[in-house]
Formats: structure tokens, C-alpha cells, sequence
């Protein structure tokens, strides 16, 4: 079932009948590029110039590289200045901790991605053909999880952290690359309606709201609860206003 699968998923050419006239043949070319042309099985000895005209065609067949994509091709090149860089402070600095600088690195690195998806972005708003703009938006969910991958990583393991209390830098974190809860909230705050419950993101947005250590946001999106002078709210609310929080 498997096979069947993976034969599916194969690309298929239809080729014109003309190279099937005189037979076909094929040919490695340089790089992942190869030929195939119509190949006549008996010799032709004719010398004449109108003999040798034809109007057979060679087809060319090349995969698909990603990083041949001109915006990806843009950000492997302004990448590669950083990764030299890298490597001449990883020769400089063997015998001394040279941290700062590779923070520095670091997030130039991901400031170069951050360019990279806005014009994946940009591209993708503008590209008319479903196939190409579906590609796109491909990409761009790749680099933003390679952008938010590397962030983290960096809070981790190359960021300085006094006293090495993370957390607060986690919630940074969580803050930047998932807005959703919190852009959320402020809809539900501004339209201030009793009854915010019925709105599908509600809950979601409160759970959000109080794992990202907003709490307050979150004691004020209860109070939209139609049920919000019942014990048990009250019981909610003073809970999370006696939790512990860490600020950023």
C-alpha cells in the first residue's frame, strides 16, 4: 500500500510524440540535469545542410532546488557572511569565552531569516498561481519554525542570564512568536460585552492569556463572564490574584 502511495506522489511528463518517431534516448548532463532527444537507429550519411535540419528538439529535465528560489538564494548569501564570521571568532576565542559575540551572531542570524519571511510574505500576497503561492507559504512556515527554533536555543544556551532565571526570558518568548492570545484579548477587551463567553477564542484566549504570565489581562477577560459574580469565579479570581508571577 505503501509503494502504491509513493507512486502517486511521483512527477509524471507527458512527452511530445515526436521524440518517439525516431526512437528516444536520454543523457546525463552536468549537475542533477539530464537530456532526452529523438534518436534515429539508422545512421544518416547525408552531409547536406538542408539534410541536416530537423525539427526535433532536445528536452532538458532539472529537480527543483529549493535554495534556488531567489529570495531563499538572497538568505543563504547574507547567512554565509555571518557563518564566516562565526568561524573566525571560534578561531580567536579558543581559550577565552567570547559569548557576546556569538549572541551578536546570533541574532543577526535571525534578523537575516526575519527579512527572509517577511519577503516570503510579500511574495506570497502578490504571486497569482495557487501552486507557486502554496510553495511559498511552505517556506515561509519552514523558516518561521527554523527563526523561532533558534531563538529559543538562543535563550538557552548563548544568551547570558543572570543568576540563570530563565523563565522570564521564556515568556518573552512565547509572547513574540505566538501573538494570537494576546491580540485576542485586546478584541475582547475593547468590545467590553458581558456575556464574551459565546466568542469561540474566549477560553482559549484566558488559558493563553495566564500561561504567558498575564494574569491580570486574564482576571479582566473573567469579568466579561456572564457568570462572573457567581462563588466560583470569585473563587478563579482570587487565585490568580494571589499567583505567583515573574515580570518581563
Amino acid at each position: 500500500m505503501e509503494d502504491i502511495q509513493a507512486v502517486k506522489r511521483v512527477k509524471t511528463f507527458i512527452l511530445p510524440d515526436k521524440c518517439f518517431e525516431n526512437r528516444v534516448a536520454c543523457a546525463w548532463r552536468r549537475g542533477n540535469k539530464f537530456s532526452i532527444y529523438p534518436r534515429s537507429q539508422i545512421p544518416n550519411k547525408t552531409t547536406s545542410e538542408s539534410d541536416n535540419k530537423t525539427a526535433d528538439k532536445i528536452l532538458v529535465f532539472n529537480q527543483e532546488i529549493l535554495l534556488f528560489t531567489p529570495i531563499l538564494r538572497k538568505l543563504v548569501n547574507e547567512a554565509n557572511g555571518t557563518f564566516l564570521s562565526l568561524k573566525k571568532v571560534t578561531e580567536t576565542s579558543k581559550n577565552t569565552e567570547n559569548q557576546v559575540e556569538y549572541l551578536k551572531l546570533s541574532r543577526q542570524y535571525r534578523s537575516i531569516i526575519r527579512v527572509c519571511i517577511e519577503n516570503l510574505q510579500e511574495a506570497g500576497e502578490k504571486e497569482e498561481d495557487a501552486v507557486a503561492r502554496n510553495n511559498l507559504l511552505s517556506y515561509l512556515t519552514i523558516f518561521y519554525s527554523i527563526e523561532c527554533i533558534w531563538h529559543l536555543c538562543e535563550i538557552l544556551y548563548i544568551d547570558i542570564i543572570p543568576g540563570d532565571i530563565v523563565l522570564p526570558f521564556l515568556l518573552e518568548w512565547v509572547r513574540f512568536h505566538f501573538p494570537h492570545h494576546e491580540q485576542s484579548a485586546v478584541q475582547l477587551l475593547e468590545s467590553c460585552e458581558r456575556g464574551s463567553e459565546d466568542n469561540p477564542d474566549y477560553w482559549d484566549t484566558v488559558v493563553g492569556m495566564v500561561v504567558q504570565g498575564r494574569v491580570d489581562v486574564a482576571r479582566a477577560l473573567l469579568k466579561l463572564h456572564s457568570a462572573v459574580d457567581t462563588n466560583e469565579f470569585k473563587l478563579v479570581d482570587n487565585s490568580l490574584r494571589s499567583m505567583p508571577v515573574y515580570s518581563v
